[in-house]
This record gives C-alpha cells, structure tokens and sequence, in this order.
C-alpha cells in the first residue's frame, strides 16, 4: 500500500514493484540469503516514503530552483516517520534503503558523503536498479535507453555505482 502511494505522489507507475523485483533478484545473485534477499525486497518497495513529505508544488514542478532541489534531495530524511510499521528487526535495513540509495561509491552522494564500503549493500542495490530503472524508462526530461546501453551508462561510472552490481545486474537483465 505504502510503496503505491509513493509511486502515485511521484508519479511513477509500477516503480516500486519493478525495483523491488530488480533488488530481490540481484541480492540473490550476489549471494544473499533468501532472509535477506526478501526484507531487501521489502525495503526496496517503500525506499522513497519520503517523497510522500515533500510538497506536491515540488514534485510536479517542471522546473525547479535551488532552494526545491535540496527539498527534494531531503526526501532520504523525510523517510523515517512512514517506516514506524516495520518490526524492530528489520527498521535498519528499511532505515539504510531509505536513506543512503543516492550515497556514491567516491563519497560524492547524498545525504552522507559515505563511499565504497561504508553504504550499506540494500541501498548500493536500491541505487543501482533505480538508475537503471529510470534509463529504461520514458520520462518527459530524457530519451528512453535500451537495456545494453543503460548498463554501459552506469559501467561508465565506476565513481557513482558498485561495479559488482552492475555486472551482477547485467547478467539478470
């Protein structure tokens, strides 16, 4: 329910079920357990509940200042009040997807500044998928890609995306 509202407060059809679905998969390629791969898949439904707190003027606004950018930037600290209903035991990953998915792997990210290592695995997932989702997908602001050539755009950019994960991603998609 939640990961539907914040596709229709952004107005992305479907976006949490096909990352979620991206970040289940790619976990289990990597190695994760079925445990994990699937709160993985859980956190990646509601990843961008903070959306659901930033001004609908922002979100449909064509063209943006500053000011709205940074706002909209803030959505990974407007996160935490719509992620109350997940069991204590699972919050942290929640708490990671949600925060750190546009953390970059040279530290040039948001909100944190964190690199390689230090970015949980959920959100180097979530950031991955969602970049590749938004490649292959038509917005107003960009050209479609097809699917060799959204992982050649973010292979070209070992400073942003986990290599890993990329390739692990390439050999699902």
């Amino acid at each position: 329910e939640l990961g539907s509202k914040i596709d229709a407060v952004t107005n992305r059809k479907n976006n949490s079920k096909n990352i979620s679905e991206l970040v289940y998969k790619l976990a289990l390629k990597l190695g994760c357990n079925q445990n994990t791969a699937m709160a993985y898949f859980c956190a990646a439904m509601v990843y961008d509940a903070g959306f659901i707190g930033v001004p609908e003027d922002i979100l449909t606004s064509e063209n943006i200042s500053e000011d709205e950018r940074l706002t909209m930037q803030d959505h990974v600290n407007r996160a935490e009040p719509f992620l109350n209903f997940v069991p204590e035991t699972y919050r942290k990953i929640f708490f990671d997807a949600a925060v750190y998915h546009h953390e970059n792997e040279d530290g040039s990210g948001y909100p944190s500044g964190i690199k390689s290592d230090s970015i949980p695995q959920v959100a180097k997932l979530i950031h991955v998928v969602e970049s590749y989702n938004s490649l292959i997908s038509r917005r107003n602001y960009k050209a479609i890609k097809d699917k060799e050539s959204a992982i050649e755009d973010l292979l070209s950019k070992p400073n942003m995306y986990d290599q890993t994960v990329v390739k692990a991603l390439d050999s699902i998609v």
